[in-house]
């Protein structure tokens, strides 16, 4: 298993997942957040929340960039996908890992596998991460194992707009049950939920009673 990992050095992967990954798969990994660090001798390169477009100057016929979607593409292209199903009360979520095309638009390329997870409708936010990281660990064991996996047709193909901390906002006017699906995808540190009364704006918290 030669390869190496491409991520954003704000995500989530990379401030707290380096260490386990490298356990994992015993070797030293190496991770890059930048694309053109990456070395050609590398030849595979898993991309996992890197929040950009790779430039196509970097996309290389001797090395593979290999994208895991958390989506039954091309249905959902574009960011975030996985709180935007989440949000929708989805919890069964597809993931596809597929390799970049230069040639082609974004999210677009060579599918490899696609595999069905399920996310517990009372997972929060850092639970939600932990279930998300463990499923790509397994995207990338699967890819190994050189096997075929049954391909999901997409309902419709649509694209998704980064989220912003603008997103979190709650309605007051609306009940605490109908957004709840909302307030378990809000990130209490970076991102917390909050309403805006009065002028006000009050930032809310979700913990789980343990």
């Amino acid at each position: 298993m030669n390869f190496c990992i491409l991520t954003s050095k704000s995500s989530w992967f990379y401030l707290y997942k380096r260490k386990q990954i490298r356990k994992i798969f015993k070797k030293n990994i190496k991770i890059f957040t930048d694309p053109k660090k990456v070395n050609l001798n590398e030849k595979l390169c898993f991309v996992l929340s890197y929040y950009k477009i790779i430039p196509k100057k970097y996309l290389n016929k001797s090395l593979k960039f290999i994208v895991n979607h958390e989506s039954n593409l091309p249905e959902n292209k574009g960011f975030s996908p996985l709180f935007w199903q989440i949000l929708q009360g989805k919890k069964k979520i597809t993931s596809t890992l597929f390799i970049i095309d230069s040639k082609k638009g974004l999210d677009d390329g060579q599918v490899i596998i696609k595999k069905n997870y399920y996310y517990d409708d009372t997972l929060l936010y850092d639970e939600i991460k932990n279930k998300q990281f463990e499923n790509s660990i397994d995207m990338i064991k699967s890819y190994f194992k050189k096997k075929k996996y049954k391909m999901f047709t997409p309902k419709k193909i649509n694209f998704l707009r980064r989220r912003t901390n603008k997103d979190s906002e709650i309605n007051i006017n609306k009940s605490l049950k109908s957004q709840f699906d909302l307030l378990r995808i809000c990130d209490n540190n970076n991102f917390p939920a909050f309403f805006i009364f009065r002028k006000k704006k009050f930032l809310l918290r979700i913990l789980k009673e343990k």
